[in-house]
């Protein structure tokens, strides 16, 4: 979109200078696999590996898609050595942000043999792959954890300690003994043709990002008129090394006024909802684009004549906040109800209506 040519040559002494970034540490959720509504989600962040050696019948799938789940497993097809066949799906967070807090839907299901030398077993560790916080261990009389078919079961529910909270997460299943290759056995004629598997049904992982955006460029006629009407406009540019650029926010006498999603980035960068903290909630790890060029209006006639205190700020999808403008203008659309005018900025939107504004 090209942004509107201002017709006001110069900023007010009371605009913010030309560049301009707040750093907070603002938070936001990212569901994987399911929401919490139980559709399927996208396992952004998340990728399976095999261990070197591993056996033709080791797996690491992703049946999300399909209402299913990340799934680590060894098959039933061969046996499996200790110290050798392991499948694991890891998540790893962006450099710009730390985890603080991870809830986990699981399930897993191991089998046996008497007077066995090795035993399957699965965990869940994190930050690093020593870190165990949760086990099954079939020679420890485990065998099975949650309910593998339901999803969102109460067994399922796995909350992740604060000790194992930082940038990484594994989700583990292996053979092992007291020595390398020793063979788990095969053949127990299990339905799903896995002879140990692990299952993750759902995470909603909170992330915290430390570095807010920033903002440069500002232009328009909010931003220097002495007296305003109608839908008037703010242009800026603004960048987030994080989350992304998501809103821009009006307040007017400190009250909010107008929320503008400056761009959905192709649908990711809107709020899902369901988060029980009421912080915003995505899809993807950095739903929103890291660079937007955006020229807001914003509709006047909501604020009644006269001076008033007025302040735009640009929001991330984690919540920090960087200021746009902080000035007092004069608001004159001629009548204690103003003018009609549009409902929304001329760029933008503000609720559900209006177009977004243009990419950076």
């Amino acid at each position: 979109m090209t942004t509107r040519i201002s017709k006001i040559a110069f900023l007010a002494l009371l605009v913010l200078a030309t560049t301009s970034t707040a750093a907070q540490a603002g938070q936001y959720h990212v569901y994987s696999c399911r929401t919490p509504s139980g559709q399927s989600a996208p396992v952004d962040g998340w990728s399976g590996s095999l261990a070197k050696g591993s056996a033709y019948d080791d797996y690491v799938k992703n049946t999300c898609a399909e209402g299913g789940a990340l799934i680590a497993a060894l098959g039933e097809e061969t046996t499996h050595l200790s110290d050798v066949d392991q499948a694991t799906w890891s998540f790893s967070t962006p450099s710009t942000e730390t985890m603080v807090g991870a809830t986990l839907w699981r399930a897993g299901r191991l089998h046996g043999a008497p007077n066995e030398n090795a035993t399957y077993q699965f965990w869940f560790s994190g930050p690093s792959p020593t870190k165990v916080f949760d086990e099954c261990i079939y020679t420890l009389q485990c065998s099975a954890q949650g309910d593998p078919v339901e999803p969102f079961a109460g067994a399922n529910r796995l909350l992740v300690p604060n000790a194992n909270l930082a940038t990484r997460l594994y989700m583990n299943v292996s053979c092992a003994a007291g020595f390398p290759e020793v063979e788990c056995k095969n053949g127990f004629g299990d339905p799903t043709g896995y002879a140990a598997a692990v299952y993750l049904f759902a995470a909603d992982l909170t992330l915290e990002q430390n570095v807010g955006p920033t903002v440069g460029s500002v232009t328009g006629e909010l931003a220097a008129a002495p007296a305003i009407s109608g839908t008037s406009d703010v242009a800026f540019s603004a960048s987030d090394p994080g989350s992304g650029v998501y809103q821009a926010i009006f307040s007017v006498d400190g009250h909010a006024a107008q929320s503008t999603l400056l761009d959905d980035n192709g649908g990711r960068c809107k709020d899902v909802g369901q988060s029980p903290d009421g912080l915003p909630a995505f899809l993807y790890l950095q739903p929103c684009l890291a660079s937007v060029s955006a020229d807001v209006g914003f509709d006047t006639t909501k604020v009644s004549d006269g001076s008033h205190h007025l302040v735009v700020s640009v929001v991330d999808a984690a919540g920090n906040t960087a200021p746009v403008l902080d000035r007092r203008v004069t608001v004159a659309n001629g009548g204690p109800g103003g003018t009609a005018g549009p409902a929304n900025g001329a760029n933008g939107s503000n609720g559900a209506n209006g177009a977004n504004g243009s990419n950076g």
